[in-house]
């Protein structure tokens, strides 16, 4: 993504942190003009500082399968500017748009609650060369840890951090129960193949998955 392909609200120009969370929302070429009549006048209306894909042919490719996975999906970003201030905007964003709302799972960041629009992350918000390590943002714990901040296929949080939900639960599943992935064959926003194993049959098997709402063909999605 480039800088010209957003359109910047600078709202009450508060100060923002070199690290924090931000929020992403996402949604479908269905529904993104609904989702941003709802997003915006309640941004503009606190002059809370946002960006938004400006176009429909920047949303279009942001929407493809030759997006970059990790990009894929951030239609408008949200900049708080402090981690209560990010979590009284989740809450209200929670509440003004419908929990039927569909959007694109954005794979670097976590949804708030069970809603499939509202995704939040923890990263670098402000550049500073000073904070600068071999190119990336890194930051420091109190105890020496240290965290680097690039675009990663999930949600990634340095260790001293507290969420701002309670911590994840990993579920299993028939997949997981099923399968064990071997290696990568193909990489794609669209969806990964992978060369697999059945655990139970003793078999190579290729899986291919499917990123839901991806534009695989103009308005055709996954």
């Amino acid at each position: 993504m480039k800088k010209s392909d957003f359109e910047y609200f600078e709202g009450d120009k508060y100060d923002l942190p070199c690290f924090g969370f931000k929020i992403h929302i996402s949604s479908t070429i269905d529904n993104y003009e609904y989702i941003f009549s709802l997003v915006k006048p309640y941004l503009c209306k606190y002059g809370i500082i946002f960006k938004y894909l400006k176009s429909k042919e920047i949303i279009k490719q942001n929407f493809s399968e030759t997006e970059s996975p990790t990009e894929s999906g951030k239609f408008i970003t949200i900049y708080p500017k402090n981690t209560e201030h990010c979590k009284d905007i989740l809450e209200d964003l929670y509440r003004l748009i419908p929990n039927t709302a569909e959007g694109i799972y954005i794979l670097s960041d976590r949804n708030y609650k069970d809603s499939d629009v509202i995704f939040y992350r923890y990263g670098c918000i402000v550049l500073d060369e000073d904070n600068l390590e071999n190119g990336l943002p890194t930051l420091y714990g109190e105890n020496g840890e240290k965290w680097q901040d690039y675009q990663r296929n999930y949600c990634d949080l340095p260790a001293w951090i507290d969420d701002i939900q309670e911590k994840q639960q990993i579920k299993s599943s028939y997949m997981s129960e099923t399968y064990k992935v071997e290696a990568l064959l193909k990489h794609s926003n669209g969806g990964n193949t992978y060369l697999a194993s059945n655990k139970k049959l003793k078999k190579k098997v290729v899986i291919k998955e499917s990123r839901e709402h991806i534009l695989c063909h103009n308005r055709v999605t996954k």
